[in-house]
């Protein structure tokens, strides 16, 4: 009994925080290649098991990220293998959270004006949100080496929404991310 209310507990804790897609107002990605490598020279893909971090994102998302994943590598015109050891390229994914904490100034009245006596104040805001980063390692797989990097930090929203607005928002947001892979003609 205590195990299944710990399991209860854990799953709630996970569909709370919403993957980090759903707000993607604020979505920053950069990149990062070797640019003497032939994109070409490459023709299959496997995808590596996402890396264990302090994220809790549900089973539903990461199939959801895999398959968006998947999806745009193909059209990229890559061919997916399930045999991580025999792709050309191996594709990483991690993704974490960071607690963060916003504060926010602003002036009311005219302080200053009428010197040291100013009718002026300073009001502060201060908000905690959530700040989660996505990172898709690309890499050879013979050579053991990393060929592309795409991190991707936004704003987590705790808003909930249906799976078919999730899966929506999780295919434009590793689109995005794809959108900046180098040109592989």
């Amino acid at each position: 009994m205590k195990n299944l209310k710990k399991l209860l507990l854990s799953a709630a804790m996970l569909i709370s925080v919403t993957f980090l897609v759903t707000s993607c107002s604020s979505t920053k990605i950069v990149t990062d290649y070797n640019p003497g490598t032939n994109f070409n020279a490459y023709q299959t893909f496997s995808l590596l098991p996402f890396q264990k971090t302090n994220a809790k994102i549900n089973q539903f998302d990461r199939e959801r990220v895999k398959n968006a994943v998947i999806a745009n590598m193909q059209n990229l015109g890559y061919t997916y293998s399930e045999q991580d050891t025999t792709a050309d390229l191996q594709v990483g994914m991690v993704f974490t959270t960071k607690e963060k904490k916003s504060v926010t100034s602003y002036n009311a009245g005219y302080g200053g004006w009428y010197g040291p006596w100013g009718m002026g104040a300073t009001h502060y805001s201060e908000y905690e949100y959530t700040e989660g980063t996505f990172v898709i390692d690309i890499f050879d797989t013979k050579e053991r080496k990393l060929l592309w990097e795409a991190a991707a930090v936004s704003t987590l929203s705790e808003k909930q929404e249906s799976p078919v607005v999730r899966e929506r928002n999780i295919n434009r947001f590793v689109k995005s991310i794809f959108n900046k892979y180098p040109s592989k003609s």
